[in-house]
This record gives C-alpha cells, sequence and structure tokens, in this order.
C-alpha cells in the first residue's frame, strides 16, 4: 500500500466547535473562588490576557505598606508602567512614622489613591499630632472602611484639636469603623461635631477618661448604629466600679415560674446587681448585632468583660431587632472559667427569654486559645442550659482576617 493510499485511510479530526472555549464570564466566576489563593491567582493569570486582567483585582486589590516598602511600593505605583494602582481599593499601613516619613512620600500615597480608595487600616502608625491624623484621612474621599489600630499621636492643646475638627468634615462616605488601643476622646469629639452616619462601630478597650465622649456619640447615632463592638479597659485592684466589686457580688434573684410580675431587663439586672443599667446603650434601638471583646481573657477578672461592664452593657439593650450576640473568649483551659465568677444564670434569662431578645437567634461564643473547644461547649452547654433548649447558642474559631469584623 503507498504512503497516498495510508495518508487517506487516516481518520479525519472533528472541526474545533465554538463552544470549545468558557464564556468569559464562567472564567471569571471561577477566578472569583480563587481571590483568597494568591498562588492560584498568579498561575491563572499566566493562562491569556482576559484571565491576566481578571485576576489583577484580586491580586492587587490590597497593598500593605511598611516602613521598609512605602518608598519601594510607591516607586511601582507611580512608575509609568505600571497598570496596578486603578485596581487598589485597600491599603494597609503598618509600623510607620508617619510624623518622620519624606513628604514627598506622603504626597504620593494621597495623590494615587485620593479618589479610588474605599478601605484603609492603619496598624501602629505615629502621626505627630491629632490634626495630621485628620487630616490624612480627609484626604480619601471615597472612604467606606476605616480601621485604626493602635494608632498614636503627640498630645495635641485642646484649642487645635477643636479646630481642626471644626474645619475638617469626617467623610461621609464611611460606615465601617474600628478603633482599637488608641486615645478615643479626640477622636470621638470629632465624630460628634459633624453627626457621622456611621452604620458599624467597633470601639475599645474604652477608659475611663473616653467614657463621657463616647457616650455621647453614641446617644446622638441612636437608632442609625446597627452593629456594634465594645470592650472595656483593664481594670486595676480588681475595681470595677465606684459601686460594685466582681469579689463581692450581689444576691441572684430569680423570677419564680408562676410569677406574673414581669420585670424590664434593666430594673431585672438592678434587682440582680444592685446597680442601674448604662443610660447610653437604650438609645441605640436599631442594633441588630452586638459584639464584646474580652468577654473572658484567660480567668484574670481585671480583664474580662463578663465580671461586670458586659452583663451591664447587655441588660441595657432596648433594640427588639437584635438578631446576634457574639462573646470573644480567651481561655488556655476550661478551668479557667471557675476563677470568675459569672453570673451565668441571669445570662441565661436575658438570652432565652423571648421577652427581651424576640429576634434573637444567635448567642456566638467566638473561641481563642489552647481550650478544649468540646470541653468548653460541655460547660457552656451546663452553665445555660434554657438558651441551648432556645437552639441559640453556637461556637466559632475564627482565622484572622484584614477587616474581618465587616
Amino acid at each position: 500500500m503507498t504512503l497516498t493510499a495510508l495518508a487517506s485511510r487516516r481518520p479525519k479530526l472533528p472541526r474545533r466547535s465554538k463552544l470549545e472555549r468558557l464564556p468569559q464570564e464562567l472564567s471569571n466566576q471561577i477566578i472569583h473562588y480563587l481571590q483568597c489563593d494568591n498562588m492560584s491567582l498568579k498561575n491563572c493569570s499566566l493562562v491569556c490576557s482576559a484571565w491576566l486582567y481578571e485576576t489583577r483585582p484580586h491580586m492587587f486589590q490590597t497593598v500593605t505598606f511598611t516602613s521598609q516598602s512605602l518608598s519601594p511600593l510607591l516607586s511601582l505605583i507611580h512608575d509609568p508602567r505600571s497598570t496596578i494602582t486603578p485596581v487598589i481599593r485597600r491599603i494597609e499601613i503598618i509600623g510607620v512614622e508617619w510624623q518622620h516619613a519624606h513628604n514627598a512620600s506622603r504626597f504620593r500615597i494621597i495623590a494615587a489613591f485620593q479618589s479610588t480608595l474605599t478601605h484603609l487600616h492603619l496598624v501602629g502608625t505615629v502621626f505627630h499630632v491629632f490634626p495630621d491624623v485628620v487630616d490624612f484621612i480627609c484626604s480619601f474621599s471615597c472612604l467606606v472602611i476605616l480601621a485604626l489600630d493602635a494608632v498614636k499621636w503627640r498630645t495635641s492643646r485642646s484649642g487645635d484639636i477643636t479646630t481642626s475638627v471644626q474645619e475638617s468634615i469626617f467623610p461621609v462616605s464611611i460606615k465601617h469603623l474600628r478603633l482599637h488601643d488608641m486615645p478615643l476622646r479626640a477622636f470621638m469629639f470629632w465624630l460628634t461635631e459633624h453627626v457621622v452616619a456611621l452604620t458599624h462601630l467597633d470601639v475599645g478597650p474604652i477608659e475611663e477618661h473616653d467614657a463621657i465622649q463616647t457616650a455621647k456619640y453614641l446617644c446622638q447615632r441612636g437608632p442609625g448604629l446597627k452593629h456594634l463592638t465594645f470592650s472595656f479597659a483593664h481594670i486595676e485592684n480588681g475595681r470595677i466600679g465606684a459601686y460594685h466589686d466582681p469579689a463581692e457580688p450581689g444576691p441572684m434573684h430569680k423570677r419564680s415560674e408562676g410569677s406574673h410580675h414581669i420585670l424590664s431587663l434593666s430594673d431585672y439586672y438592678q434587682a440582680v446587681f444592685g446597680i442601674e443599667t448604662c443610660p447610653t446603650v437604650k438609645f441605640l434601638t436599631g442594633l441588630s448585632s452586638v459584639r464584646v471583646n474580652n468577654f473572658v481573657y484567660n480567668g484574670d477578672r481585671t480583664r474580662s468583660g463578663a465580671m461586670f461592664w458586659g452583663p451591664k452593657a447587655l441588660a441595657s439593650i432596648t433594640a427588639a431587632e437584635l438578631k446576634k450576640v457574639v462573646l470573644e473568649v480567651t481561655l488556655r483551659s476550661v478551668g479557667e472559667l471557675d476563677r470568675l465568677n459569672i453570673r451565668w444564670e441571669f445570662l441565661d434569662e436575658i438570652f432565652a427569654s423571648e421577652l427581651y431578645f424576640p429576634q434573637l437567634n444567635s448567642l456566638l461564643f467566638e473561641i481563642h486559645g489552647k481550650v478544649n473547644t468540646e470541653g468548653f461547649g460541655g460547660l457552656i452547654s451546663a452553665r445555660l442550659p434554657r438558651c441551648m433548649k432556645r437552639g441559640i447558642i453556637q461556637f466559632y474559631r475564627p482565622s484572622w482576617a484584614l477587616f474581618d469584623t465587616y
């Protein structure tokens, strides 16, 4: 048989179908599911130009600046050949001495992101004075989420702070605000001056000298605040307040099953603890979720909110639409929980009763530390039997992520 005859017998390959190419819309959805997997995103970016442009927003939407990377990253971003600047939406600035940074670096950050940035996270950033903090935040007109962790500044004169906050309007686009481990009074004064319409507020630990200004903003915001996270500062010598010592709890008043006299939540708290609830929190009638950080902290009664401030704040809530309560727990062992004289009967009563929180469907314990989750869950189930019966108790071990509280 000749070669020509053999060639004629070779089966014909099927024509390429137009359906063999996956529609770009489906490819985009697949890439979207890989947004947290940088290695997979890098591989996808090498497939074709279409995939390159689709992966870029996921790979570069968050940029982190440190004192070492500040200058190199800014040089890259401002390079005429760079194409990543339009896709950057979040920046994180960690450990930068802003007061010592070159003026050129400050200007280049603001110039690059002033009209596109939506998320700003400052960690351990040091400013010269509080007005510098105000000016920097106000430079970004499209901010939606602002998170400040351990941000510091040199003490400013009260006149400087007043003039600064009156002249600089807090960005109206910001809806989510986190203030952790930093001076709160000046910042809260700024919020109060401009009636900032936040929906999410995460603040703490609240020091005694910050409490009044924080309370003023909460009263002002009222029903508009939907999600509140808070914690309180370390208390010296075990004294939680002028009217209460956790080492000497008052008697537990328990209502009889057949009693027709129904106490309001504030009255019930006063009957159990002997003091009044927080007058500020009652104005937050629109709350949908509440989170208490450091509710239990390694069996340390001076740092655990469960001893006093946590129950006091929770009993002050009058939001009928409250659906979720998160209690942060850090423990090395289950036994550490017994060091704290927590009024479990009170908590079981207020969360299990639909009279107080009729829409509550989740009492979530967020667990940190080496404590055994199963053992902790068994202990909580025994301490809060009515909540277990209502079916609202949940347990969760989180993995940290940027802006995870939002």
